[in-house]
């Protein structure tokens, strides 16, 4: 780009999937609970799970068992996600997540994704025709 061009500014829009768009709380919420166990973590009840839904994995661990050792922390992240994997059929999308997205699509704003499990989890459950992902 010459130094006298100018950007082109393209209307945008990103999307939070898991949580937002999905109902996912309460499932993250028993796969950790049950991933705790799973790791020997204790002490960690449903509710502490549930109120931690939302930060990352690893600072979820730190949050939810500060004592608790590297391996175990390790331990519990990949029994999360096996958890979760099992409860994967039974996500489904707010009330108008789908309008939302069309809308967007619709519009030809670019639409970001998360590059983690959200999108696959869209993807899987209720991504309407013809919507990109970046």
């Amino acid at each position: 780009m010459a130094a006298t061009d100018k950007p082109v500014l393209r209307a945008g829009v990103l999307l939070d999937v898991d949580g937002t768009l999905l109902d996912t709380n309460y499932l993250h919420t028993l796969a950790w609970s049950q991933a705790m166990r799973d790791a020997s973590i204790e002490g960690v009840t449903m509710a502490d799970a549930h109120q931690a839904v939302g930060i990352a994995s690893e600072q979820l661990i730190e949050h939810l068992a500060a004592g608790a050792s590297d391996r175990a922390g390790r331990k519990a992240i990949k029994a999360h996600a096996k958890r979760y994997a099992k409860l994967q059929k039974e996500v489904v999308a707010f009330e108008r997540a789908a309008e939302l997205v069309e809308r967007c699509t619709t519009r030809a704003w670019r639409s970001c994704w998360p590059p983690a499990a959200g999108r696959a989890t869209w993807t899987g459950c209720c991504r309407p025709s013809g919507s990109t992902r970046s």
